[in-house]
Formats: C-alpha cells, sequence, structure tokens
C-alpha cells in the first residue's frame, strides 16, 4: 500500500514538475517575443526618424486629402521652369500645421519651390516692400522674377456667413487653389487685363478683383471722364453705375468696341442710367424698368420668387458651366431689339413661368398688374459684325457677387471663368481646384437601424466578449 501511494505521489510530483517547466518555457518564450517586439519598433522608429529628417514622410488621413496637393498643381509645378520664393509669415509665434504641411508638399513637388520663414514681428519693413502691411499671420507672399502675389491667411477658407453677416466658421480650405494660381500668375509673361470704370458711383471691385486675380489675370481701374481706356486693356467692366456715362464718355465707348474691344455691362434694377441705356439701346438691348419674379417653385431658392436658378443657353460663355445652376436675384428684363451690324444672342433666361412687374409695386408686395407674363431675358450679348466688338448686359447686380462666386453651391464662379475667357480672351488655364471641405456630415439613422445598432454594441457585443473570455480561462485553467 504505501508502494502505491509513494508512486501516486511520485507521479503527481512529476506532473507538477513538467507543468512548471512549461509554464517557465512559455513565460520564456513570451519574455522573448516582447523584448524582440520592442527592438524592432525601437529601430523601426530609429529609421524612420533617419530617413524623415532628410524626406519627410507623412500620410493624409483626412477624407478631403486637407494636407495634400492634386494632379493639377503637380502638373504646374512640374512645368516651372523658373524660381518661386513663397514666404511664409510668421508673427513671432508657432507655425501653423495646415499651411506647412501643404507648402511641404509644394517644396517636394518642385525643386524651384523655395519657402522662406519670416518673422515680419523683427522685421515689418519687409512688409512695407511689397506693400502687404495688412497681411495676417500665416500668410503668404509668392514671388517670382517680375511680380509677387500676396495671399492672406484668412481669404485660404470660404465661411459660412451668419445672419448678422458675420463669417460663422469655415467650410472650405483654399489654401491649394489659391497658391497655385498665385504660382502661375507670377510666371506668366502676358497678362488679360481688365478694366473697370469708376466716377459714376460704380460697384467696389476689390473683391471681385481679388477673385480674377486668381485666374492669372490683372486689374485696372479706368475714369473715361478724365483718361482713356488703356490699350493693354481686354475686357471694359461697368458694375452698376448710379449715375449716368456722357455722350464724351460714350465716344470712348464705340472708339474701344470700333478696335474690337469688348465690354461688360451690369445694371442694378434701381439705377438705369439713361443715357447709357439709350448706349445699350443702340446695341439691340432695351433695359426694361422692371423686376423679374420667377413662378416655378422648383427654382426659387428659399421660396423667395426674386431669387432662383436661371437657364443658361449655350454658347462659349456658359461653357464651363456643368451640373451646376447659375443663381440670380433682383434681375431686371432686357427686350431684345434687332438693329442693323448687329448679332443678338440671349445668355441668361427664366422659365415660360415667369412675370415681370414694377420695382415699385414689388417693393410694396403689390404682386397683382405684372407687366409682363412669360420667359424674361437677364443676359444678352451683342456683337457688331462688321468691327467684332461686343457688348453683353446683365441686369442682376448680384450675379456676380463675391459670396456667390467664392461659394461651391452654385455655378456663378464657372459662369464667370467664361465670361472671362470669352469676352476677355483670357488663357483661363483649367486650374480649378476644388476647395477642400472642413463641414461633418452627420450620420442620419432611421428607426429601425437605430435599434438594429443598439441591439448589436448593447447586448450581443459584450456577450460575445464575455463567452470568448470565458473559452480562452478555461483552456488554460486545463493546461
Amino acid at each position: 500500500m504505501k508502494n502505491v501511494l509513494k508512486q501516486f505521489q511520485e507521479k503527481q510530483g512529476a506532473k507538477q514538475s513538467a507543468g512548471a517547466k512549461r509554464r517557465l518555457s512559455y513565460g520564456v518564450n513570451n519574455s522573448i517575443v516582447v523584448v524582440g517586439f520592442l527592438v524592432v519598433v525601437i529601430l523601426l522608429n530609429v529609421v524612420i526618424g533617419a530617413v524623415s529628417s532628410r524626406f519627410p514622410v507623412t500620410v493624409d488621413l483626412t477624407k478631403q486629402k486637407i494636407f495634400s496637393i492634386g494632379d493639377a498643381t503637380r502638373e504646374v509645378l512640374s512645368n516651372l521652369d523658373e524660381d518661386i520664393t513663397v514666404y511664409y509669415l510668421l508673427n513671432g509665434g508657432e507655425e501653423l500645421q495646415a499651411v506647412s504641411e501643404v507648402l511641404d508638399h509644394y517644396t517636394r513637388a518642385s525643386n524651384h519651390i523655395k519657402v522662406e520663414k519670416v518673422n515680419y514681428a523683427k522685421n515689418p519693413g519687409f512688409l512695407q516692400k511689397y506693400a502687404a502691411e495688412n497681411l495676417s499671420a500665416y500668410s503668404l507672399i509668392v514671388e517670382g522674377k517680375n511680380d509677387a502675389v500676396a495671399i492672406d491667411y484668412y481669404d485660404m477658407y470660404s465661411y459660412q456667413y451668419g445672419e448678422d453677416g458675420t463669417p460663422a466658421y469655415a467650410r472650405e480650405f483654399l489654401m491649394e487653389s489659391k497658391l497655385t494660381n498665385a504660382i502661375l500668375l507670377v510666371t506668366s509673361d502676358t497678362h488679360t487685363v481688365i478694366c473697370y470704370t469708376e466716377g459714376h458711383g460704380e460697384t467696389d471691385m476689390t473683391a471681385l478683383s481679388d477673385i480674377i486675380r486668381q485666374e492669372n489675370m490683372t486689374t485696372k481701374t479706368v475714369n473715361l471722364i478724365t483718361g482713356d481706356i488703356p490699350e493693354d486693356c481686354s475686357l471694359l467692366w461697368i458694375d452698376c453705375p448710379e449715375s449716368d456715362f456722357s455722350e464724351a464718355e460714350l465716344q470712348k465707348l464705340d472708339a474701344f468696341t470700333d478696335r474690337g474691344g469688348n465690354i461688360q455691362v451690369i445694371l442694378d434694377i434701381n439705377s438705369h442710367p439713361p443715357i447709357l441705356c439709350r448706349y445699350l439701346s443702340e446695341w439691340g438691348m432695351i433695359v426694361n424698368d422692371d423686376v423679374v419674379a420667377e413662378n416655378d417653385a422648383s427654382r426659387t431658392v428659399q421660396g423667395n420668387p426674386f431669387q432662383y436658378l436661371v437657364s443658361v443657353g449655350e454658347h462659349e460663355i456658359s461653357s464651363l458651366v456643368q451640373n451646376r445652376a447659375v443663381l440670380a436675384y433682383n434681375a431686371g428684363s432686357i427686350t431684345a431689339n434687332p438693329v442693323d451690324r448687329v448679332s443678338l444672342t440671349p445668355i441668361v433666361a427664366t422659365t415660360e413661368q415667369a412675370s415681370s412687374f414694377a420695382v415699385a409695386d414689388a417693393s410694396s408686395g403689390n404682386f397683382d398688374h405684372p407687366q409682363n407674363k412669360g420667359r424674361a431675358f437677364l443676359g444678352m450679348l451683342s456683337e457688331d459684325v462688321e468691327t467684332g466688338g461686343e457688348v453683353c448686359l446683365f441686369t442682376s447686380a448680384y450675379l456676380f457677387h463675391p459670396d456667390l462666386v467664392n461659394g461651391n453651391v452654385y455655378g456663378n464662379h464657372e459662369f464667370l471663368l467664361g465670361l472671362l475667357r470669352y469676352l476677355a480672351k483670357a488663357n483661363i488655364t483649367g486650374i480649378s481646384v476644388e476647395g477642400k471641405s472642413l463641414e461633418t456630415k452627420r450620420l442620419i439613422l432611421s428607426d429601425k437601424e437605430i435599434k438594429n445598432w443598439a441591439f448589436v454594441c448593447i447586448p450581443l457585443l459584450p456577450l460575445i466578449v464575455i463567452v470568448i473570455g470565458a473559452a480562452v480561462l478555461l483552456k488554460r485553467q486545463r493546461q
């Protein structure tokens, strides 16, 4: 009996010893794996650190690729044959990650791009050199051999505006579009020149000029009372004058169109200077004293019959407008009245359900007596078939409002580019870099989807975790 008990105890001891050795072996193996993994991680970090110090390696994981550059920009950079310096303005503080990372992509894509960081707080004379004293921190100055363009930091974003008209939040990051077009501008040998008339209470063109300059064009102002239209003027732009033109000024307009020059006129419904309107009638376009309402509810915006989507004719002016509607607001109508030597082409129109009203009636809410019903023309092109000169007329002061042109909801920006390409013979390069959306899209679930996900997340997943944990525990106890 004692011998049997002794043999049993020896077997149990052997099993315990074997189990202890097995656990020790597992522990040693696990320790070796952990140590080996740590060594590999440390070595990998050292290698990546050494490589990234000379060849920065980053991955843009944002859905909109906010910190990356697109193929259009890479093509522009690959064709550079002169050096460009981008001055990155800092006010003694740290750099901004978004701006710095995009600049890194430009320098990696082209050896001709050089970035210099300037602490303008310590060097105020630097900004005076470029007449850019009002630039904000993190702004850029792009300098080529013949020109320099400033890009204010706040212009690198488009904004959603609140009810009080102030920016509520940034919607899009536009840095790539601004910077790429600035590079095109400073490397261009010739510039398309858009001349704005002044001296008649015209609309302030500062904001629109900034947009046009981003498309590789330059702008000038011209006072026809005291001066002539410059020889290098590609397009004369008359924007919502409040006071009238003189006969002497009209002669300058005629001389300009006689040599093949083109004129763009925009009128506000509340201001129809008689002499200028008579001049337009000589081009076959009669400006009516009315405001047009759209009665097709599918075309109105926010239920406002005076704010609506318009139809654009098949013309080179509208050739860039694709899959986007053009928005007009407070527009008057134009009557086509063909005259000798002139060819008329409607460009912008309403639907057949539109009505026109006297401005005073519309302001007072009296819609009982429309002046006309049916399709109304809001934009028309008139060409002198002998000289080739052209006059284009739009009767909505808001058609090219900066908020519409800068936004990405409607096709007003593309419509503007098509207009400039046609009337100003502008060399639009097609570099239209879309902004990177910063808006967060909401995930909307139905009641059924909410219940299904609640079942998965609340009872099902915890149950699966418990079952797996119990199975692992039993397996370890058996060992």
